[in-house]
């Protein structure tokens, strides 16, 4: 009886290569937006009532739902949150006259 190794593979898989760990991309979108919608919006002459009341809505969208992402993949909730925090921010300030004539 005549015992034979194992084959040998030429390619060993790496130790402790897992792939990409699931990311936050709403949270991202989220901030960015925010960011966006909080600087934009207090252009007078409503130009940045035009141009960052939708981005505001959207940054306050996403927002939300990157919380609720972020609770599930552990990533993101801070970019979330600044995210909502800087549209709510903007959305308010929008009806106490920003973006309009000064």
């Amino acid at each position: 009886m005549s015992y034979s190794p194992p084959p040998q593979y030429p390619y060993q898989p790496m130790p402790g290569a897992y792939g990409q760990q699931p990311g936050n991309g709403l949270a991202v979108a989220a901030l960015v937006l925010g960011i966006f919608g909080f600087l934009v919006t207090w252009v007078p002459f409503f130009i940045g009532l035009l141009l960052g009341g939708v981005p505001d809505v959207l940054a306050i969208i996403l927002g939300i739902c990157g919380i609720v992402r972020a609770n599930r993949v552990h990533r993101g909730m801070g970019m979330a949150v600044t995210g909502l925090v800087l549209g709510g921010l903007a959305f308010i300030s929008i009806f106490l006259g920003a973006g309009t004539v000064w």
